[in-house]
């Protein structure tokens, strides 16, 4: 409140008190109103809350209609919850289901089911009364919707539980999700939680649940089953979504989710899905290379480097973590293969632009180009003229600055293994570039390291540097 010219100071802090204190009245009765509109709305009370149940006196109808809906109601409040129940509800709610012949009480049941499954300690007591198998028993003959919410209660009962998740295999949950021939969200999150578990459901089973998961192409659950199959590195399995990894890979360089997916054929052991794969993997980091060198080399603020969803962190990572995946399985094609495609990578701006994410602002990114470019050095280590083509690549000498404050005690063994192999080669370039940025001052200090290893290490750098230097000087005297 403005002070008024006319006032004295103490009026103005009497003026002050009274307003503070009647907004304050004003914020009680309000929240005091909030509390009676809460209450009006919530047809249970303290009173009988704790007894509430689904009584069947006489004919079942609209009584246990309402009341079940009552209990959907008070469960969502989580301090009202607390005082149901929950027991007596499920014993009673079973009887009900099982007599009922009006479709609507079931579909509440149902309905109160699935709130019920999505809390942690109302699930074990569902379990612990088997509910699981009524509601299985039921799903044949349910519509869409009550259809629908049965499996996403299935699928919050099943998550992180192997043991319930082979039950309900046993019991033909599989059968009856092929025979109703659904696709939508509510079956691709239940095959995704049958999926997750381990130990993997058996290959057969994984096998009838193949038709399903290809029905979804490109969709987000279809993409997320699809690199679940892929974690289980089965050779049946991959010849079986050959098609699907088809549709998911033309779509990789727009959607993130594919590209995670295609990555997945790299991170596990998958060779015959790779020998199909590898070019046209290589055609989609190419594209994400070009975006991410592109975003990186502005010079503006972290959040408009970010502004675009093909070159936010996520994406970097992604497609650093698939490109060491790549590298990394290399191994496993035929050597004159492998070195063309070697050929095709280190010029390329895939290797550009893993360098540059050595400059990004996150320690998270910066970390793992390094991860790549240590594992790309390696494999390339005994191929001079590919150590050649690396070295020249823009901003590569430039890395060792940056990487000896990023790394960790426990990363600088890596670093120095790549500075060795450089050296390694006695190239001058190599040595007068390493010379100029002061590298091997830097591997000096690790000679009084506590790591054995890196001590040992860092002195054969020093003496292949200087061996290097002892021969250029004789050679000019």
């Amino acid at each position: 409140m403005f002070r008024r010219k006319s006032d004295s100071l103490a009026e103005c802090c009497k003026i002050r008190e009274l307003s503070i204190n009647t907004l304050r009245m004003n914020k009680r009765n309000s929240l005091l109103q909030r509390k009676r509109d809460i209450e009006d709305e919530c047809v249970i009370n303290d009173r009988n809350i704790s007894e509430l149940s689904i009584h069947l006196n006489g004919d079942i109808g609209d009584d246990e209609t309402t009341t079940i809906q009552q209990i959907i109601q008070c469960f969502q409040s989580e301090c009202i919850r607390q005082q149901l129940n929950i027991s007596k509800i499920i014993q009673d709610s079973m009887f009900l289901i099982k007599e009922s012949n009006t479709n609507s009480i079931k579909c509440q049941i149902i309905q109160m089911y699935y709130q019920f499954s999505q809390d942690k300690n109302t699930i074990e007591l569902m379990k612990k009364f088997n509910l699981h198998f009524l509601i299985i028993e039921l799903l044949p003959n349910q519509n869409e919707d009550t259809y629908n919410t049965s499996l996403d209660c299935l699928s919050n009962m099943v998550a992180d539980d192997i043991q319930l998740r082979d039950e309900v295999i046993h019991v033909k949950l599989i059968e009856i999700i092929l025979a109703r021939d659904i696709i939508n969200g509510s079956v691709g999150h239940l095959i995704e939680a049958l999926l997750k578990g381990r130990p993997f459901i058996s290959v057969s089973k994984v096998c009838q649940l193949i038709p399903i998961v290809t029905k979804f192409q490109v969709c987000e659950e279809g993409v997320i089953c699809t690199q679940l199959l892929l974690s289980m590195s089965n050779e049946i399995i991959d010849k079986m979504i050959i098609s699907t990894l088809q549709n998911i890979i033309s779509q990789a360089p727009t959607s993130l989710a594919c590209f995670q997916c295609i990555g997945t054929i790299y991170a596990t052991d998958h060779p015959t899905l790779i020998s199909l794969f590898i070019k046209p993997t290589i055609e989609i980091l190419f594209h994400y290379a070009t975006m991410i060198s592109d975003s990186l080399k502005i010079k503006t603020p972290r959040s408009s480097l970010r502004s675009n969803l093909l070159v936010d962190e996520t994406s970097i990572r992604t497609f650093l973590w698939t490109v060491e995946n790549l590298f990394a399985t290399l191994c496993e094609l035929d050597k004159k293969e492998a070195h063309s495609i070697l050929s095709i990578i280190i010029p390329s701006k895939i290797i550009s632009s893993t360098i540059l994410c050595i400059f990004d602002q996150s320690i998270n990114v910066c970390r793992e180009a390094f991860s790549t470019i240590h594992l790309i050095t390696t494999i390339i280590s005994n191929i001079p003229q590919l150590i050649i083509t690396l070295i020249n690549t823009d901003k590569f000498f430039d890395i060792f600055e940056i990487l000896f404050i990023q790394l960790e005690p426990n990363e600088v063994y890596h670093l120095l293994e790549i500075i060795r192999i450089l050296v390694s080669s006695q190239n001058t370039q190599i040595i007068l570039e390493l010379t100029e940025r002061n590298v091997f001052e830097q591997v000096d200090l690790f000679t009084t390291s506590n790591n054995t290893e890196i001590v040992n290490l860092a002195e054969e750098i020093l003496r292949i540097e200087h061996l290097y230097n002892f021969n250029s000087d004789e050679f000019e005297l």
